[in-house]
């Protein structure tokens, strides 16, 4: 399976705490009835929790609000933008979309957005982005450090990430060809995260969480 923005672009909501706590309550009532591992979000802080769940996770379904085509920000409150520090693009993303003449490796386009004070789930982020390339696309956040990122993968199990994503046939894994120090994730059940070196390699949907970049990533692909 290819990866996208780290190989392409390697350069590269709401306020308060409501949306977290009422989305993994509902996912806990769904599946398992007991509450999911939450954090407040601090005074100062801009919450991109509900993005995140939405467009990465994938576990809460916003409808067309967000969408990392053509407009990575669209469905951004004014906070939120406001906490954008900076934007770095490769590629024309738009011509990207558009231009069916272009039908080799060479079409590709990454967008980071840097991000200050934010948050995803209680934990810091430094960015989100995009990036596409001919077969395929991704969406991704960045964490500030590696513990923020593990403690995402202890908030759901293996099996809320998979019933959440069936219809797609989501692989859920850590990504370990990008693991230099051999880390490893959990899920809230205490199990290691599965290896997505151990998956078939062909097209696909993917959640990975990437240690070396702290990122999590969703895309489809070749």
């Amino acid at each position: 399976m290819k990866k996208i923005f780290t190989t392409v672009f390697l350069l590269i909501a709401t306020s308060g705490c409501s949306f977290a706590q009422n989305l993994t309550d509902k996912i806990s009532e769904k599946q398992h009835n007991k509450p999911l591992p939450t954090a407040t979000v601090e005074n100062g802080k801009v919450d991109f929790t509900e993005i995140v769940a939405c467009s990465i996770l994938k576990i809460a379904d916003c409808g067309k609000k967000y969408s990392h085509r053509l407009s990575l920000m669209k469905g951004w409150t004014d906070e939120q933008r406001r906490s954008i520090v900076n934007i770095m693009k490769i590629g024309d993303e738009e011509r990207f979309y558009n231009d069916d003449d272009i039908v080799d490796d060479s079409k590709h386009y990454a967008t980071k957005v840097e991000l200050k004070d934010a948050v995803a789930f209680g934990y810091p982020i430094s960015s989100l982005y995009s990036s596409g390339y001919y077969e395929g696309s991704a969406f991704g956040v960045e964490f500030t450090t590696f513990y923020g990122l593990s403690q995402i993968s202890k908030m759901f199990s293996i099996e809320d990430i998979h019933t959440a994503q069936n219809e797609m046939g989501y692989i859920w894994a850590i990504d370990d060809r990008q693991n230099t120090y051999n880390q490893s994730l959990y899920d809230k059940k205490g199990r290691k995260l599965p290896k997505l070196s151990d998956s078939d390699g062909g097209c696909g949907a993917w959640v990975t969480f990437i240690p070396d970049s702290k990122t999590i990533e969703n895309g489809s692909g070749c």
